[in-house]
């Protein structure tokens, strides 16, 4: 309940609500005795500070989370969040840990390994890269969001804006699946970077709006609405 508590107050920007909540279910796990998943919920949280553009606070956890238990679904989650925030050489020897450990593992191998490598290829500005990594993903992707808006993101930096657009629309399509998600709202975002791109104002600042409207009881200060919000005044 904590953790699910944690998933909203970030999707809707409330960080340091999220960090609370989510130490309170980190520490109920220590409790009972549930290494792995206080290890998860850690993962989790490294994962929105991510999402919202605080790179220093998501590596710090991602690592906090290893810390806590390197098991198999703690592992894949936090070498993504590594390479999201720049730390691309902890995240591939994690990956190659990740590969050594479980090396038969099928959701590893066409799912969560693939997702971590796109995120490193992002970081490498390789976006063709990462398309073709993702690839793996389709058939598992409803249930993995985050391999969707990726995907999306690497079409935007490949200077794609349509093929862009036809991801972050499939998130729009799918917004009632784990509706918590903070992906459903960087949705907006990447529906407003693309329309600007493909130069349609009018709907690159009704993405902007409904973006920036999610996230106006959020925290001051996030990077990510800084970001919008200087690309909305900047659009003619």
């Amino acid at each position: 309940m904590l953790a699910a508590q944690a998933k909203v107050a970030a999707s809707a920007g409330r960080l340091n609500e999220a960090r609370d909540l989510t130490n309170r279910a980190v520490e109920v796990s220590r409790q009972f005795g549930f290494t792995d998943q206080s290890a998860y919920f850690t993962a989790e949280a490294a994962a929105y500070e991510a999402a919202f553009g605080n790179e220093q606070r998501s590596r710090e956890l991602a690592i906090a989370a290893l810390e806590i238990a390197r098991s198999r679904d703690t592992m894949p989650y936090a070498a993504a969040i590594l390479a999201r925030a720049g730390a691309v050489e902890q995240a591939e020897a994690l990956l190659e840990e990740l590969m050594e450990r479980f090396p038969d593992d099928t959701v590893i191998n066409k799912v969560q390994a693939p997702i971590a490598r796109a995120a490193i290829a992002l970081q490498q500005q390789d976006p063709q890269r990462a398309v073709k990594l993702l690839e793996s993903t389709i058939p598992y992707q409803r249930g993995r969001l985050w391999a969707i808006y990726l995907r999306g993101l690497a079409y935007l930096m490949a200077t794609e804006p349509t093929k862009a657009m036809a991801e972050f629309l499939k998130l729009q399509d799918l917004s009632s699946v784990q509706p918590a998600l903070p992906v459903h709202t960087l949705t907006h975002l990447g529906m407003a970077r693309a329309s600007a791109a493909m130069g349609n104002t009018q709907a690159a600042r009704q993405a902007y709006d409904a973006f920036l409207e999610r996230l106006k009881n959020g925290d001051e200060g996030i990077p990510l609405v800084t970001e919008a919000r200087a690309e909305l005044a900047r659009l003619p």
